[in-house]
């Protein structure tokens, strides 16, 4: 069995997928406040990989507390390298892998799909796997900003993807990677607004693949105007299923005021929630049953309760 839960870490992003072994693979960590550490010091885990979409710090910045949990058994970390290495945010990140590395805790590498996509983690019997679609050594080198070079992740079941992690990438990255494609889960990206939704080909290369499911990971009282109303609206008008974290004022304003939550997935789920924030959906669950990823059973009850929203941007396409 496959377990895929999208936390609720506010502003970031922290995916912690369950192998059929028991392991772990996480797919970025979420700030330095991730309640993934507090959940992770109360179990003897077997993490196989930790890999970073890039190294921002609301992706990347629990990695360093992470390592110093004596519990854990850690087999490899994987990052990209986005920026300087001067650049105190990336140091602070690298600098602590780089000792466990040398202390011969883990194995650090970095994250690079070359001509074939780089396989992460992949099943006994090569049915599934956890592979790197982006960036090539090209792609990372020529990147203008860490976020246009954010690694693309993607769970692949008998060749097909079911699952996408872009962190911050651009649409226009994921158009090329994924046109055809039907995806159940996709990421964000970039918090439900993608760097480059102003551009002139935003809506062709946003519909150029079709994905189920899209999980916001976005944090209450973000300053940033995550998600973009834009982004969530075309989404729901095509009949996807869009899940926000949190909920922000854009859908309603008064229950974010007064603190009053939609659901809580991360408690209802056994996970843990962050300190801050009113959360919509919380953490979101899917299982992999045969060749398809079904969302947990808290599914269509937090749509009802959305319904009851002032302005649920995610239900665009339904009367509210």
């Amino acid at each position: 069995m496959l377990q895929i839960d999208c936390w609720d870490v506010a502003q970031g992003d922290c995916s912690v997928i369950r192998l059929p072994d028991e392991k772990l693979f996480l797919i970025d960590t979420g700030d330095r406040t991730s309640p993934v550490v507090s959940w992770l010091a109360e179990r003897r885990a077997r993490i196989h990989t930790i890999a970073l979409t890039h190294n921002d710090s609301d992706h990347a910045g629990a990695l360093p507390s992470i390592l110093m949990l004596p519990n854990l058994s850690i087999e490899t970390v994987r990052m990209i390298v986005d920026r300087s290495h001067d650049s105190p945010i990336f140091k602070k990140i690298f600098d602590c892998a780089l000792r466990q590395h040398a202390l011969h805790r883990l194995n650090l590498d970095r994250i690079e799909a070359g001509a074939k996509p780089m396989v992460l983690w992949e099943s006994d019997d090569r049915s599934m796997s956890i592979k790197a679609i982006y960036p090539s050594f090209v792609a990372n080198t020529q990147a203008k900003n860490a976020n246009s070079t954010s690694a693309v992740i993607a769970l692949f079941v008998t060749d097909q993807i079911l699952a996408v992690w872009p962190g911050d990438a651009p649409m226009s990255v994921l158009s090329a990677l994924l046109s055809g494609t039907t995806p159940t889960l996709l990421f964000g990206p970039h918090h439900g607004a993608p760097i480059d939704k102003k551009h002139s080909t935003f809506i062709a290369n946003s519909d150029s693949f079709e994905p189920n499911h899209v999980f916001i990971s976005v944090a209450s009282a973000n300053p940033y105007g995550h998600p973009a109303p834009e982004y969530v609206k075309f989404q729901g008008n095509r009949g996807c299923t869009v899940t926000c974290s949190q909920l922000t004022r854009q859908c309603d304003r008064n229950r974010v005021a007064n603190k009053q939550s939609v659901l809580d997935g991360s408690m209802l789920l056994g996970l843990r929630a962050p300190a801050n924030g009113v959360r919509c959906r919380g953490a979101m669950r899917f299982k992999l049953q045969g060749n398809a990823l079904i969302p947990d059973e808290f599914f269509e009850e937090h749509r009802k309760r959305v319904k009851m929203l002032q302005r649920p941007m995610c239900q665009a396409n339904e009367e509210n």
